[in-house]
């Protein structure tokens, strides 16, 4: 035990021993404790919570922190006389705060980000008054900024912020103050309040299928080669943009393999630096042209790797080829390429790693309906096909390859597809619960499955019954 309580002909005592080995003792008369024992074992339990966040090198205690924000200056001063805490820092101003913070942590930070944290900076600077404190920052006044943020013009003429702006803009400021938490300016954080939405997640309204008509379409109506490149390489290698596009090389790709090496920075903090995309006939026919026609560099996109306005071209381009623009220009390209992976009966898991990201984000951002009448679609193309769907890549099974997939993910194997793309180093698998279910027709034949997409288990279902 690090603490305890004890009493003499004084009056009681709480008897300390210091991280370093060192036991001293501390008495209520000068320091505000009291004189009664609940008074004193209350303070002996936040002293051994501080000793064993030393120790342990963890963060102090919630309930903890709290207490330190409400105790006096002489008992304060004398838990930092022992060195159980940190100077006590003044009630700061809030502004003067972000903007520290956001110095402090910055460095390093890649460049799209900075941006995203500077911009959540100016916001916190146009609505929080000059003089408010951190202490002043109710949860009332967070969810006052957020109801603000909603009502800031957005991007397009008339319109409002996004959701996944103001939900991004509010975390990034939780961020900020779960830090003043963690070194006692505060004793918790008004963002933290479940009405405050902190992920940006998905934006429905704003997502939309681009067939592969449409995308070739507008292809040959672009005069310079690198808006094809652009075009094809987000769309049919499903590559993020601009960040994946800039160092890619023509000796990055395998015409013999049809593969391609692609850097991913947004993926290198999580120790896969690169990956291997497969070249499908789309993307390999039109690459192969631009590359037999002669390049003029090392790099596929020598002049766009340092263009800032990707997505412009993009939509010049839609409009020469007189074709309706959709939203997110270059995303829904990436998002509608995944679709097709999965819809031409490629293995989830293969996809993801093509992809650069796990099942659960893809399935969480990249898979979509693609028409509202789909169901209907769907069974009547079974009874055409005799029992097959189709997609806009032909003919496929859309749950078939779900189910076998989680087979193959229950093993932890890559699939051959992967194999041969080079990237079966790479498995990422979520920690989803998974259920027992018959498979072929052995009933004794089970095997633990994520059935993702599939109706949620009850107890109703026949592999739940017991038995007996």
């Amino acid at each position: 035990m690090s603490t305890s309580v004890s009493k003499d002909g004084k009056g009681y005592r709480i008897n300390i021993r210091l991280p370093d080995g060192r036991t001293t003792c501390i008495r209520g008369k000068q320091l505000g404790i009291g004189n009664n024992q609940a008074a004193f074992k209350s303070v002996a339990f936040h002293i051994s919570n501080l000793i064993g966040a030393i120790q342990t090198s963890t963060s102090i205690a919630r309930e903890t922190q709290t207490w330190l924000q409400q105790i006096g200056r002489p008992l304060f001063n004398k838990l930092e006389h022992l060195k159980l805490v940190q100077p006590r820092v003044e009630d700061a101003l809030l502004v003067g705060y972000l903007g520290e913070f956001f110095a402090m942590h910055g460095k390093g930070r890649k460049a799209s980000s900075n941006k995203v944290w500077l911009r959540a900076l100016s916001h916190a600077k146009e609505f929080f008054p000059k003089d408010m404190t951190l202490r002043q920052l109710k949860v009332p006044v967070a969810l006052e900024f957020r109801r603000w943020l909603q009502a800031q013009p957005g991007r397009k003429p008339g319109s409002k912020m996004a959701t996944a702006t103001v939900n991004k803009t509010c975390g990034i400021i939780s961020q900020a103050l779960e830090h003043a938490v963690e070194v006692g300016m505060i004793p918790s954080n008004p963002f933290s309040s479940r009405s405050i939405p902190k992920s940006a997640g998905a934006n429905p309204d704003r997502e939309q299928y681009v067939d592969t008509v449409t995308v070739l379409k507008v292809i040959s109506c672009c005069e310079d080669a690198e808006d094809r490149i652009i075009l094809a390489v987000a769309r049919f290698g499903c590559l993020r943009v601009p960040s994946e596009i800039r160092e890619l090389r023509w000796s990055d790709i395998d015409w013999g393999k049809r593969e391609m090496l692609v850097r991913s920075p947004k993926t290198a903090h999580h120790g896969k630096a690169s990956r291997k995309v497969p070249l499908f006939p789309d993307l390999y026919d039109l690459l192969r042209k631009e590359y037999e026609s002669g390049p003029q560099s090392e790099f596929l996109l020598p002049k766009l790797r340092h263009h800032s306005s990707h997505a412009t071209r993009v939509r010049r381009a839609m409009d020469i080829a007189g074709v309706k623009p959709w939203d997110k220009a270059l995303q829904n390209l990436r998002a509608s390429g995944v679709e097709d992976w999965l819809r031409s009966g490629n293995l989830p898991q293969d996809v993801a790693l093509w992809c650069g990201h796990t099942t659960k984000v893809m399935y969480q951002h990249y898979t979509r309906i693609k028409d509202a009448d789909s169901a209907s679609n769907a069974a009547l193309q079974a009874v055409t096909d005799g029992g097959s769907a189709s997609g806009d890549a032909g003919p496929v099974g859309v749950v078939a390859p779900v189910v076998s997939s989680v087979f193959v993910s229950a093993g932890k194997e890559p699939s051959p597809a992967t194999e041969a793309a080079g990237d079966d180093c790479f498995m990422e698998f979520g920690d989803d619960s998974g259920e027992l279910v018959t498979v072929g027709g052995d009933p004794g034949d089970h095997q633990l499955v994520d059935l993702i997409g599939l109706e949620p288990t009850t107890s109703s279902m026949p592999w739940k019954r017991s038995s007996n």
